[in-house]
């Protein structure tokens, strides 16, 4: 094996392909491995393990319900990292046709839970991430399969995110009020700007410092930009910012306070893109 720098992460995901090749068979295409783990930005506290297993078609009833079960096995098995699975099975077409009707396929997802999702892997973002650093540990690589992704369509996704999910964040910020929410809020706002800015995609700890650095070096943007702290260069591992003592209640208060606020300037320079 040896895909990660964690054995144990490597045992569950062999436990994952070698239960998914026995229920699929020859429909099995190839299972990928993606994101932070397959970029090198993996956090063993925060971060998930984003995996693809890809079929030659569409999976019956029985078939997901097999799934179901090998999932089971794998979150029994007493390892601490088969609760952070999360991706899905899906069809070789789900690529190669872009289905904007986000059809649900059989999905692990974060805490174990199995059923029908939609993780959005076919879309242009998660497509991007797994074009470009996806790790194949059966089948062919995905550059075989999954066309290039435009700047235009990651710039696209990203400001329909931005709409359809974080503007409701912030008219409702229910969420942003919780401990730890804000930081990775503003840790995702840094990467949605770094794509509207360069067409491109980085992860959230290597988006934060070139957004700030960007902030420093050019003219155009200081005005809109004017709140990014010092601290969003040193968010690489964690999801804190200005960590503060949980009993001092004022400065906490204070603390999200901040963080609404840097979420609130980030958003309103993503939404100039659009």
């Amino acid at each position: 094996m040896g895909w990660t720098a964690y054995p144990e992460i490597d045992e569950t995901l062999a436990a994952l392909l070698s239960g998914s090749r026995a229920i699929l068979g020859g429909n099995l295409f190839g299972m990928y491995l993606f994101g932070s783990l397959a970029s090198g930005d993996f956090d063993a506290d925060t971060s998930d393990i984003d995996f693809a297993v890809v079929t030659h078609a569409a999976v019956d009833a029985a078939t997901q319900a097999e799934l179901g079960q090998l999932n089971t096995r794998i979150q029994a098995s007493g390892s601490p990292w088969a609760a952070k699975l999360e991706g899905s099975f899906l069809p070789l077409h789900a690529f190669e046709d872009f289905n904007p009707a986000c059809t649900t396929y059989p999905t692990i997802g974060m805490g174990g839970r199995y059923g029908l999702d939609h993780k959005g892997i076919e879309q242009a973002l998660q497509r991007f991430l797994l074009r470009e650093d996806g790790i194949a540990l059966a089948g062919p690589e995905p550059r075989s399969f999954i066309a290039p992704v435009s700047p235009q369509a990651l710039k696209a996704e990203t400001l329909d995110v931005l709409h359809g999910w974080w503007q409701a964040q912030l008219d409702n910020p229910v969420r942003l009020r919780r401990r730890g929410y804000g930081a990775y809020a503003v840790l995702t706002m840094c990467r949605a700007l770094y794509t509207l800015e360069t067409g491109g995609m980085a992860s959230k700890p290597a988006a934060a410092p070139e957004v700030q650095q960007h902030r420093t070096t050019d003219q155009r943007h200081r005005a809109q930009h004017r709140r990014v702290p010092e601290a969003l260069a040193q968010l690489g591992h964690v999801l804190e910012v200005h960590a503060v003592d949980a009993g001092d209640d004022s400065e906490r208060h204070q603390h999200r306070r901040e963080q609404r606020e840097e979420l609130h300037d980030l958003v309103e320079a993503i939404r100039g893109h659009g």
